[in-house]
């Protein structure tokens, strides 16, 4: 396994094959860890954390930052980004490109 664990998504982590789905999905880690504070998942050990990505919900950015408003696209788009099936998230980063394009702006808003 090659990678740093806070950023890879589950499939990774297990030894199957990764592709440019787990590069979107690293993409939405830093991207929810940009606008929350924090990265969504964390852990003391590398199996807890490996776990986290597999099974844990992805919270929402106003819960992990509450002086964040957040349109519901962008949302939708890092719960895309972050799907735990590599099938359900965009397929490549023109794909995410796209997406984050379309969004309306402002999309967030620090209070």
């Amino acid at each position: 396994m090659l990678g740093t664990p806070l950023y890879m998504p589950a499939e990774q982590s297990l030894g199957q094959r990764a592709d440019t789905r787990s590069d979107v999905y690293a993409v939405g880690i830093v991207l929810f860890e940009m606008l929350a504070g924090a990265p969504p998942f964390d852990a003391e050990d590398r199996l807890s954390l490996v776990r986290a990505h597999a099974m844990s919900p992805l919270p929402r950015l106003a819960v992990a930052r509450a002086a964040l408003t957040v349109l519901p696209e962008v949302d939708a788009v890092l719960a895309r980004t972050l799907a735990k099936s590599a099938d359900e998230r965009f397929q490549d980063g023109g794909q995410l490109h796209a997406a984050l394009s379309a969004l309306p702006r402002p999309a967030t808003r620090l209070a």
